[in-house]
């Protein structure tokens, strides 16, 4: 059987050589380096333009169809049911979008100062006319296969995540007489997952935890080559399950970006995706529907030998209502992994505050006195990238997520990793290096996987910690005693403070009658 690699494309690249029309009919175009996105449409009908589109949105996708593997594009039997313009048609959905976003825009910005850029919220027909498009997309067999496609952390893969030996391949087999209809509830049944990485023993599950913004995605292919060095029978490629990554691959979201970035007094959409932890304003674009629909296929693919893929899966965990056990729980019924690995990744919430703890970490380690270590910080790095990702950074989820996530860390049986990123931040212009600390002798008294010697390749510097030193960070049960102790005495002293206060207008009070 020919082996096909397949090149990441997480962005909207030229199509080349792309052939248009029925080449027996002598009617066939051939149109070299054509950026669809882009908008180089010269000379181009709106068939052939969304023609382009759909062979870009399913670049990259491999099916094993009659016992060979194809590219997607290739197969017509397969592609012409899922993606048509029947069933989601991309160049109308592009137009419909900017037109809604000129009318939600058009009378705020009349309303603004120079110079005075804002976010706003998409009311009624907006959000009427948007969650269609959205929900149309995100529902659609050709989505799914898409995100799942281009959601592989290929370790043999380059920077660019081209030329990797481990793609996503997905076995077609129709069943019956049912037929494909274009939408995933109902199409997943043909699609079986074929074994991501034949020489892995197992399906492994790296849980990667921490603040939004804190570096949770870069850190995910060092990690994964990190394990490989310490167990050379641990996976090279994984499937992310990453809602960042699902708002890249959506045409509809990225056309929303587009159509905002028209408009210079209007930052984006704060309901697009809503920040932080948010009850009050619903998001229009939920990746975590598209997270759970990634779940609910995966329990499809388990058989006796278990999950064909290995699972990296980055989580903020910034509810205060949940501590997200329930949400690391169900990754680890899905791979089967008793042994699943905790990172937590982090900056400061500012550069002040990552910079209090360098001093306290220096003091502590002193053999490390003369390294730069400082971050970017989160904010930094979360506000920096709000109008390209069309999100606003909110800070407010950033306590929850390092108490839950150092608890996470806590329960982790394979490692408890805690990563200090330094998030791109320099000194004197060289990289500063980031901490990786490994608590050892924890459960099951397991034996340390890492060392500086493996830490280099990636600027960073190594520090084991006894497991006990990981009970003591914020959120376990002694320091929440604390704190109600501390509660109490707060309010003792508030209610001595407001009775003295009382006590004295009431003599004021007397002293003027007088």
């Amino acid at each position: 059987m020919a082996s096909i690699s397949s090149k990441k494309n997480h962005g909207e690249k030229p199509v080349e050589n792309v052939q248009i029309g029925t080449p027996d009919a002598g009617e066939s175009k051939v149109y070299d380096h054509i950026d669809i996105r882009g908008k180089r449409r010269r000379a181009l009908s709106k068939d052939d333009i969304e023609t382009i589109a759909e062979m870009n949105y399913l670049e990259n996708v491999i099916v094993v169809y009659k016992g060979q593997e194809k590219l997607l594009n290739t197969v017509p039997e397969i592609k012409e049911k899922i993606l048509n313009s029947g069933i989601m048609n991309l160049t109308d959905a592009e137009n419909e979008i900017n037109e809604v976003i000129n009318l939600v825009t058009t009378k705020k910005e009349m309303k603004m100062k120079p110079g005075n850029a804002e976010w706003i919220y998409c009311k009624k027909d907006c959000v009427k006319n948007l969650s269609a498009q959205i929900k149309k997309e995100i529902k659609s067999t050709a989505f799914m296969l898409r995100v799942l496609t281009n959601s592989v952390i290929d370790t043999t893969a380059d920077d660019k995540g081209e030329g990797g030996s481990f793609p996503l391949k997905f076995i077609f087999e129709e069943v019956g007489d049912r037929k494909l209809s274009g939408v995933w509830e109902n199409d997943h049944k043909y699609f079986k997952l074929k074994e991501l990485d034949p020489d892995s023993q197992k399906s492994r599950l790296i849980m990667g935890l921490g603040p939004s913004a804190s570096g949770k995605t870069f850190w995910a292919k060092n990690v994964i080559k990190l394990m490989r060095k310490a167990n050379s029978n641990f996976p090279r490629s994984f499937l992310s399950v990453d809602g960042g990554l699902v708002r890249e691959l959506s045409y509809v979201y990225q056309d929303i970006i587009r159509a905002l970035s028209k408009h210079p007094k209007i930052n984006g959409l704060r309901n697009l995706v809503s920040s932080g932890w948010d009850p009050f304003h619903k998001s229009l674009f939920k990746a975590g529907h598209v997270k759970k629909s990634v779940q609910e296929y995966l329990k499809t693919q388990k058989t006796d030998n278990g999950l064909p893929v290995s699972l990296y899966v980055p989580e903020t965990l910034g509810s205060p209502l949940t501590s997200g056990a329930k949400s690391i729980d169900k990754y680890v019924k899905i791979t089967g992994d008793n042994n699943w690995i905790g990172l937590y990744i982090w900056q400061g919430i500012t550069k002040r505050e990552d910079q209090v703890w360098v001093k306290k970490f220096k003091a502590e380690n002193p053999i490390f006195k003369d390294e730069h270590i400082g971050a970017m910080s989160t904010t930094d790095s979360g506000k920096g990238r709000e109008l390209t990702e069309g999100k606003k950074y909110s800070p407010a989820a950033y306590k929850n997520s390092k108490k839950h996530g150092y608890r996470a860390l806590r329960n982790a049986p394979g490692a408890s990793i805690e990563i200090h990123n330094s998030g791109g931040e320099k000194t004197n212009g060289v990289f500063n290096k980031s901490v990786v600390i490994e608590y050892r002798n924890g459960i099951g008294d397991r034996k340390s996987l890492l060392n500086q010697e493996m830490l280099d390749e990636f600027n960073s510097i190594y520090l084991q910690k006894p497991f006990t030193y990981l009970l003591r960070q914020k959120g376990g049960r002694k320091t929440r005693r604390l704190r109600r102790k501390s509660r109490k005495r707060k309010t003792k002293r508030k209610g001595r403070k407001n009775k003295r206060r009382r006590t004295k207008h009431k003599r004021r009070k007397r002293s003027r009658k007088r």
